[in-house]
C-alpha cells in the first residue's frame, strides 16, 4: 500500500520550500499498471520456483520454462513497471504565489509559468465515501493545461487569501460550479467561494 501511494505523497518533497500546493499528475492507469506488472512478476516467480507440495511433483511443472526465459521476462516486466512508476514520481505541479511549476513526467521538459497565464478559476466542492467534504480551485492556463488547488483543512482562510493575492490585477474569468453548496463546501469555504470574484 505504501509503494502505491508514493505518487501521491512523494511531490510535496521535489517541490520547494515556498511551494503552497503541490499534487501528482500521473494518471491512475498508470500507477495501476505498474503495480499489476510487478504482480505478475512475483507471481511468475512463485509459480516457476514454488517449494513442493508433499511428495508430488514440484511446482515448477505448472510453467516450465527455462531460467534464461523466466528471468527474461521478469527482468522485462519490472524493467516496465520501474520506467511506469518513475514517470509518476516526475508527473506533479507546484504552486507558490510567485510561479506555477508543471512536472510532466519523464519524457517532457518541467514547464514554469506564472499566475498572468491563468485565463480561467473556477470552484469546485465535493463529498468523498467516507463523508469528508473537498474545495478545490481548478487554475486554467492558457496553454489550456489545468491545476488544481486543494484547500487544506484548518488552512483554508491561508489558501484562500493565497490564491486571491496571487491572482490580484489579472484578467482571468471566474468560474463558480454548481457544486458549491453549503452542503458540499467546509465553512468557511462556501462562504469564500460564493462570493469570490477575480479582481
Amino acid at each position: 500500500m505504501a509503494y502505491a501511494q508514493l505518487p501521491i505523497s512523494l511531490p510535496k518533497r521535489f517541490c520547494a520550500p515556498a511551494s503552497i500546493w503541490y499534487g501528482t499528475t500521473a494518471s491512475g492507469a498508470q500507477i495501476v499498471s505498474g503495480l499489476v506488472l510487478i504482480f505478475v512478476a512475483a507471481l511468475i516467480l512463485l509459480v516457476r520456483y514454488g517449494t513442493r507440495g508433499g511428495n508430488g511433483p514440484p511446482a515448477a511443472s505448472i510453467l516450465t520454462l527455462p531460467h534464461r526465459q523466466v528471468a527474461f521476462v521478469v527482468v522485462t516486466l519490472c524493467g516496465i513497471s520501474a520506467v511506469l512508476w518513475a514517470n509518476c514520481l516526475a508527473s506533479f505541479n507546484c504552486v507558490s504565489e510567485s510561479e506555477i511549476l508543471l512536472s510532466r513526467g519523464l519524457f517532457q521538459a518541467a514547464l514554469i509559468q506564472h499566475w498572468d497565464d491563468v485565463t480561467e478559476v473556477s470552484s469546485e466542492c465535493e463529498r468523498a465515501r467516507s463523508g469528508a467534504l473537498y474545495s478545490r480551485l481548478i487554475l486554467t492556463l492558457s496553454d489550456g493545461t489545468s491545476v488544481s488547488l486543494p484547500f487544506r483543512y484548518g488552512l483554508e482562510t491561508a489558501d484562500y487569501s493565497a490564491a486571491k493575492a496571487a491572482l490580484a490585477g489579472k484578467h482571468c474569468k471566474y468560474r463558480l460550479s454548481t457544486s458549491v453548496t453549503p452542503e458540499l463546501c467546509r465553512a468557511p469555504t462556501y462562504q469564500f467561494l460564493s462570493g469570490w470574484k477575480v479582481d
